[in-house]
């Protein structure tokens, strides 16, 4: 009997351990998800940057430079990886407007995707890639490339993608663009001496974009004398030597028209 007793008192205490158990478990990780609920931001609040422009400034001078994501409206100081380089946050553009039937009420929409900020680059910051990221009462935001350079800036002005369209650049210089849709192309023009050594070299995919890109080299009579699609990755390099004085034209693009 005492036997029997013991096992059933045996089943029901370890039935009643478990049932405790449980519970405890069950009651920490509620307390858990709280104490995660107040510290986490929901994820449609965590800032996001998805693109800058430009994505780089030459070494010892101030660049304007658009940012664009989601949730950035409130962002209150920009990050940047490295020493030498700072920026301060500007007006948000684009907001859009509110119209309202009747008189005395207005408003509007912030735009919460798009800040413009002041970059300062000192003229002894180191050369390279960079990280930029901005602060907000919600949390940091994920990073985008920057790059230091130590040539002058030029950024590309659309339409350019015809040789009568071409973008007039002075050498040497670093060209800031876009490849915008499936077929565009961006084209430059130039005045280069004989025995010249003219250095294309293009920095997308080593930034983390998606261009597969196609450098084509024309002499001044439109005929293609030199061209690469991989050199650096993804990335296209031309290294050639100039036969004759004359304006060149350069031409970049999708290779695979994506």
């Amino acid at each position: 009997m005492s036997c029997y007793r013991y096992q059933k008192i045996y089943f029901w205490l370890a039935q009643r351990y478990k049932f405790h158990t449980i519970f405890l478990l069950l009651l920490l990780f509620t307390s858990l998800r709280l104490i995660n609920a107040q510290t986490v931001p929901e994820p449609t609040s965590i800032p996001e940057l998805t693109s800058i422009s430009p994505q780089g400034g030459q070494r010892g001078t101030n660049v304007e430079i658009t940012l664009n994501g989601k949730n950035i409206s409130k962002a209150t100081a920009l990050l940047f990886s490295g020493e030498g380089i700072s920026g301060e946050i500007g007006e948000k553009t684009g907001e859009a407007a509110v119209f309202f039937s009747g008189q005395g009420v207005s408003g509007h929409i912030p735009n919460d995707s798009r800040l413009v900020a002041q970059v300062t680059i000192a003229p002894n910051a180191a050369l390279g890639i960079r990280e930029i990221r901005l602060a907000t009462p919600k949390g940091v935001s994920n990073a985008q490339p920057f790059v230091v350079g130590d040539l002058p800036e030029v950024g590309e002005t659309e339409p350019n993608s015809a040789s009568s369209k071409a973008n007039w650049v002075d050498l040497p210089t670093t060209i800031s663009g876009v490849i915008e849709s499936v077929d565009d192309q961006d084209l430059f023009r130039f005045n280069a001496k004989a025995e010249q050594r003219l250095i294309c070299d293009v920095t997308a995919s080593r930034m983390g974009s998606l261009l597969d890109s196609f450098l084509t080299l024309f002499d001044p009579d439109g005929v293609e004398i030199a061209s690469n699609d991989i050199a650096n990755g993804l990335d296209s390099l031309i290294d050639y030597t100039i036969p004759t004085d004359g304006e060149y034209t350069l031409r970049i693009r999708d290779l695979r028209y994506k």
